[in-house]
């Protein structure tokens, strides 16, 4: 995680752990697919839990018209998508659906 994520080495332990703490509750995830998740996006851990947590929503929203599980199993297969910010994601969205 830090080899891809160096930064992350300037924050506290203390820090982290509320960051990896925090993630669980707010995205409806338990601890072990939190660890899955940051083990594939440890730039998560530069964001505040709160701001990863309005990055879920807006995947969430932008996919309302699909079932929420399937929602869910895009973010578990690309958990980088919540380090875009909404409005990225919604004009990624917005050139695919145009195409």
């Amino acid at each position: 995680m830090v080899q891809a994520q160096p930064q992350l080495l300037l924050q506290s332990p203390s820090t982290l752990g509320s960051k990896v703490d925090a993630l669980g509750p707010l995205l409806g995830l338990g601890p072990a697919r939190v660890r899955e998740l940051l083990a594939a996006a440890p730039g998560l851990l530069r964001r505040s839990p709160r701001a990863v947590q309005q990055r879920h929503q807006a995947l969430l929203e932008l996919f309302t018209n699909l079932p929420h599980s399937y929602t869910m199993e895009l973010l578990a297969a690309a958990p980088g998508l919540l380090e875009f910010s909404p409005a990225a994601l919604q004009a990624k969205f917005n050139a695919l659906v145009a195409k």
